[in-house]
C-alpha cells in the first residue's frame, strides 16, 4: 500500500513539473470562470486533496484567491507543511495560504476518534515532505478571517471549494452571518450515499457518511444549513 502510494506520489509531481505553471503575472485569454477559495485537509504524498489542487492550479478556468487549511487526515501543522511543499513544487508560490481550525468546534479527542481514520487530534511532529519543508510560509491571518473578509469583500463572486471537514466555513458563519448571502456558492466533498432528506441533519449520522462529516457533525450542519445544499 505505502509503495503504491509513493508511485502516485512521485507521477503526480512529475505531472506538475512539466505542466505549464501559470504565474500571478500571466496574462489570460479570458478572466478565470471562478474565484475559489480552496479548503483542505491536504496531505502528502498526495490523494483526493492533491488530485484536485494538482488540476485547480493548472486550470484557466480557475482562479485561486488563497488555500485555508483544517486539520482532518492529520493534524492542522501537516496541512500546511504539504500544502506549501505542494505550491512549491508546482512553482504557484504566488498563492497564498492561510492556516485554519486545529480541532472540531465540539468534538474532542476520545477513544472513536483515535480507532478510526484520521488523526486530526495528533500534536506529533510534522515529517518532513518530499523534497523537504517549503521555505514559503502561512500567512498571518487566520482563515476564518481571510474567508470572511474576502467573500464579503466581492459579493457574489467566490466560491469555497471545501474538500476537507468543514469547521471553517462553521466558523466563518458564526463570527460573520452576512458572509452565508455574500459567498457565490460552497461545494462540499461530503454527505453520504442515500442519505439526502433534510439536509444534513439525517446525512451526516449513517454508517455511509463520509468521514469528515462523521469527524465534524456540528459543523457539518452549521456549514449545510448555511446554504441548499440537498438538491436533486
Amino acid at each position: 500500500m505505502r509503495s503504491a502510494r509513493v508511485r502516485v506520489c512521485a507521477a503526480i509531481l512529475i505531472a506538475l513539473a512539466v505542466l505549464p505553471a501559470r504565474k500571478a503575472t500571466t496574462v489570460r485569454a479570458q478572466p478565470a470562470d471562478h474565484h475559489i477559495i480552496f479548503d483542505t485537509d491536504f496531505a502528502l504524498p498526495p490523494q483526493d486533496d492533491g488530485l484536485a489542487l494538482a488540476f485547480a492550479l493548472n486550470s484557466p478556468e480557475l482562479d485561486i484567491v488563497g488555500i485555508t487549511t483544517v486539520a482532518g487526515n492529520y493534524n492542522l501543522a501537516r496541512a500546511n507543511a504539504d500544502v506549501l511543499r505542494m505550491l512549491e513544487i508546482a512553482k504557484r508560490e504566488d498563492v497564498k495560504v492561510y492556516s485554519g481550525a486545529k480541532r472540531p468546534l465540539v468534538h474532542q479527542k476520545d477513544a472513536f476518534a483515535t480507532s478510526h481514520y484520521g488523526k486530526w487530534w495528533s500534536d506529533d511532529a510534522v515529517p518532513a515532505p518530499p523534497g523537504g519543508f517549503a521555505t514559503k510560509t502561512v500567512e498571518a491571518m487566520p482563515a476564518a478571517d481571510f474567508i470572511a473578509r474576502t467573500a464579503l469583500a466581492r459579493p457574489g463572486q467566490i466560491e469555497i471549494l471545501a474538500i476537507g471537514p468543514l469547521t471553517n466555513v462553521a466558523t466563518v458563519i458564526q463570527q460573520q452571518p452576512a458572509f452565508a448571502n455574500a459567498v457565490k456558492r460552497i461545494i462540499i466533498m461530503g454527505g453520504a450515499i442515500a442519505s439526502c432528506r433534510t439536509a444534513a441533519a439525517t446525512s451526516r449520522r449513517t454508517p455511509n457518511s463520509i468521514s469528515g462529516w462523521t469527524r465534524r457533525p456540528r459543523a457539518s450542519s452549521c456549514g449545510a444549513a448555511s446554504r441548499s445544499c440537498c438538491r436533486r
